[in-house]
């Protein structure tokens, strides 16, 4: 078709490196750790502010800051093992009774149901249903509220196991090693505990917190980084209006429009990332038109849905034009290579960090030629 070329991804789109922000970053390495209130800590729950632990030398759920200062505690059953939050009340494993109870933040038991075999120990909470771990059947069941089993799999006979839910998987405690399963029964991945008597493991969104029962002054509670949250680029093409031009779409030539790339960072903050776009030599790049935006929050899922695009784009297509210089700010454009850079580790631009849990985005023009 004269005066026409077929819109495609061919340049190459890619995220040369980044860092994390903390100081350890890789699955189960240490962030913090503090002493328990208790001798004994078992399980324990996230709920969405506070930490909430079993402590079994006491027979108590003690609700502690994540720098482990108390803010309340209440009594609780004798053999109490599992923990686990849904968002409203507790649930707690006696392992003893064999039982699965509710209870409200003031220790008030407001149902039960008896558990499947006995020895109910791990414990947690996808969001729908409870799991919980049966240590001498070797089983993990997935169970309603009402104790209906829904499903289950098997795990190796352990000693006593923690249990959590980070959203996708289960991640299981036993004694010195942590181990990520789906919910299906497929052991995914492990890592080694920080101690040799891990108990209770519990989830915040971000990281994982465990519980090491070592007797008296060796009972630690540590904060280890959690799963690799998702760090997604996606390259979009639009009209300078802010229309989505799809790919396979025909435009003239010499007609101006704006590629947008970005990253949905839907975990912890990033440093020194740096990305590089080669546009193909069928696009003209157009000068000064370098835009960069990390103000809108991170995508609900990984793949961010259409209408999150334009969002995305209306926040960057507002904010001022960089230089095309390799200068002061993070992005450049280099007509000998015809790249467009953000980061300083392909040229000497300004370092670029993300925020936590947002998109950071560049937009620039370009012309079919």
């Amino acid at each position: 078709m004269p005066g026409f070329r077929w819109l495609v991804w061919i340049t190459s789109l890619y995220l040369i490196s980044f860092h994390s922000t903390a100081a350890f970053s890789a699955t189960g390495d240490v962030i913090s750790v503090f002493s328990p209130p208790g001798n004994a800590p078992w399980g324990m729950a996230w709920d969405g502010a506070n930490l909430r632990i079993v402590d079994k030398s006491d027979d108590r759920v003690d609700e502690v800051t994540t720098a482990g200062t108390v803010l309340s505690s209440f009594a609780t059953l004798p053999d109490a093992k599992g923990l686990t939050w849904d968002g409203t009340n507790l649930w707690l494993a006696d392992h003893v009774a064999n039982r699965i109870y509710e209870i409200n933040t003031a220790g008030t038991v407001l149902s039960s149901f008896p558990s499947v075999g006995g020895e109910p120990q791990g414990l947690t909470w996808d969001g729908v249903n409870l799991w919980v771990v049966q240590r001498n059947l070797g089983l993990i069941y997935e169970m309603t509220t009402a104790g209906v089993v829904v499903s289950s799999f098997p795990i190796p006979v352990t000693p006593e196991v923690g249990l959590t839910w980070d959203g996708t998987n289960l991640w299981l405690t036993k004694a010195s090693t942590i181990e990520e399963w789906t919910r299906t029964g497929i052991l995914v991945s492990s890592f080694a505990s920080p101690c040799t008597n891990t108990r209770g493991i519990t989830f915040d969104g971000t990281n994982f917190w465990i519980a090491c029962d070592g007797g008296g002054p060796n009972d630690f509670i540590y904060e280890l980084e959690g799963p690799a949250p998702s760090f997604s680029i996606t390259k979009r093409a639009f009209s300078p209006d802010g229309t989505p031009i799809p790919t396979g779409a025909t435009i003239p030539s010499g007609v101006e429009f704006k590629f947008l790339l970005y990253i949905n960072n839907q975990g912890i903050a990033r440093s020194d990332v740096s990305v590089r776009d080669v546009l193909d030599p069928a696009f003209q790049y157009e000068a000064g038109t370098i835009q960069v935006d990390n103000s809108v929050a991170a995508c609900v899922a990984a793949v961010c849905t259409a209408a999150e695009e334009l969002t995305i784009f209306a926040a960057v297509d507002g904010a001022g034009f960089l230089s095309d210089a390799v200068d002061s700010d993070v992005g450049s454009y280099t007509g000998a290579s015809l790249s467009v850079d953000a980061g300083n580790q392909n040229v000497a631009n300004l370092q670029l960090d993300i925020n936590a849990n947002v998109v950071w985005a560049i937009l620039f023009s370009v012309k079919m030629l």
